[in-house]
């Protein structure tokens, strides 16, 4: 080897040592970015020929390589947007139309959230990042995902203005006991209609003789008969004869626990399969991905799941601005995944921070402080001895 060929390798070793100290520091940079991907740097051999006296070093090459299959710390924050991935795979995010194939999304493991407004509907916000960019989620029917693909994503919306419908009371059941000795009782029941309304009954009881009664409902705000006279009667034990089951509101009252024993009127308990109409509250990730909405009546409803996706080779993802990535040749399309398939939980009210360790950084640091020193004498060595040959001219 020529000096000029042990110049060259010398100046080599100094780009390579520098190329590594770069992406050391781009990691110290970003050691507190959520979801950021650390790189680290590896060293290949290179040939400067093969001739009669066998191979020939040609110095060091430095290629960068993103890390994504190792873990970051998660942080909790408690914060409703913020979402984190435990195990592998990424977010998905879009433009608000959505798309069909791996090229039209990005992919991060930052889910630091916020509401950001859409393009189509000024009034709705959706989950999305510092990017512009949405998160993407599957719409969920009667709980369920129905198509797992790429296409049947869309933004996930942060608020809405749909409120709960309500739903209708269909059944109800009583819990009571009559007074042998009284001759009247009452007590006050509620149901639901069809928009989620409550409206509140008053059931009256009049003896007629032994173990004979009539229940009379009425409307609790007007006092009018809300349907006609209901003929209960008990046997000499006080179990209830007559049918079990009423129709009062258009609704069926199971009064089958309704009995007639001693001198007090009480009531065990009733229940009602009706819901109230409610206006939207907020939205709650949870750990298997469901994104549900809460109301004021207390309701809960799954409305849409967050995908995760993995790649055959992530580390061949390339790297963008804002901690996102988009997928190349090298590493394969991706696949959507639910919670709990591969190991994958979804944590929510925390973010996953850098998988970067500070302390292996610094370590680095100086050990390629020290390549970088041992590059530099080379390149240095050789120059005194180019030198003296020039001299040898003189």
């Amino acid at each position: 080897m020529s000096l000029i060929g042990a110049f060259s390798i010398g100046v080599g070793g100094l780009v390579a040592a520098s190329e590594s100290f770069g992406a050391i520091s781009n990691n110290m940079a970003n050691s507190r970015t959520p979801g950021y991907r650390k790189v680290e740097t590896e060293f290949a051999t290179l040939l400067g020929g093969i001739d009669v006296r066998g191979s020939q070093p040609g110095g060091v090459r430095a290629m960068t390589r993103t890390i994504m299959d190792v873990q970051g710390s998660l942080q909790i924050t408690n914060r409703a947007f913020d979402v984190a991935i435990s195990g592998p795979g990424m977010f998905v995010f879009g433009g608000f139309g959505g798309g069909s194939t791996g090229d039209d999304f990005r992919y991060s493991r930052d889910g630091n959230l916020i509401s950001i407004r859409g393009t189509r509907d000024s009034s709705v916000g959706y989950l999305g990042n510092e990017t512009g960019l949405y998160l993407m989620g599957w719409r969920l029917e009667n709980g369920e995902v129905t198509n797992e693909s790429l296409g049947n994503l869309q933004p996930i919306p942060a608020t809405t203005d749909d409120a709960f419908p309500g739903q209708l009371t269909s059944n109800a059941e009583l819990i009571a006991t009559l007074p042998v000795t009284e001759n009247t009782a009452a007590t006050q029941i509620f149901y639901f209609d069809a928009a989620g309304d409550r409206h509140s009954l008053m059931l009256n009881w009049t003896k007629n003789g032994p173990n004979d009664w009539t229940l009379q409902p009425t409307d609790l705000e007007s006092g009018a008969p809300v349907g006609g006279p209901i003929s209960m009667t008990f046997d000499g034990r006080g179990n209830l004869t007559s049918p079990s089951t009423i129709n009062i509101a258009g609704f069926a009252l199971d009064v089958s626990q309704v009995n007639q024993v001693g001198s007090f009127f009480s009531v065990g308990g009733y229940i009602q399969d009706g819901i109230e109409r409610g206006e939207f509250v907020a939205y709650e990730i949870m750990t298997d991905g469901r994104v549900n909405a809460r109301y004021t009546n207390g309701a809960v409803r799954a409305l849409y799941k967050v995908p995760v996706a993995t790649f055959m080779n992530p580390s061949a993802l390339t790297a963008e601005s804002g901690t996102m990535f988009r997928v190349t040749d090298r590493s394969g399309a991706p696949t959507l995944n639910q919670a709990g398939d591969q190991n994958i939980q979804i944590v929510a009210g925390a973010v996953e921070g850098a998988n970067f360790d500070i302390a292996e950084g610094f370590t680095r640091m100086i050990i390629t402080q020290r390549a970088y020193d041992t590059a530099a004498q080379v390149v240095r060595t050789v120059d005194e001895m180019t030198q003296v040959v020039r001299d040898l001219k003189r």
